[in-house]
């Protein structure tokens, strides 16, 4: 298990606690929000743009693989869809 498969599973066990994080009036899941944030860095790395987010920090959360920020991101997309979520 991933540690963010471990952080989703503590949140459903009541383990622990994730900020709010609303859209306008519109409460968003944390975790949805989560990987939106994650999935914007992993694009604006994978065309050699700078983040305050490491790399390697995404990489050992979703356990992904690949040495370049490109190939990183498509380990993330496809684990997305292994998800089943469509979050284009």
């Amino acid at each position: 298990m991933t540690p963010f498969e471990q952080a989703h599973q503590d949140w459903v066990d009541g383990k622990i606690m994730v900020p709010s994080v609303y859209m306008g009036d519109n409460k968003v899941d944390y975790f949805i929000y989560q990987i939106h944030v994650h999935k914007y860095h992993l694009k604006l790395m994978s065309v050699g743009l700078k983040t305050n987010v490491r790399l390697k920090d995404i990489k050992e959360y979703y356990g992904l693989k690949g040495r370049s920020a490109k190939a990183v991101y498509q380990s993330f997309i496809e684990l997305l869809k292994s998800y089943n979520l469509n979050l284009n």
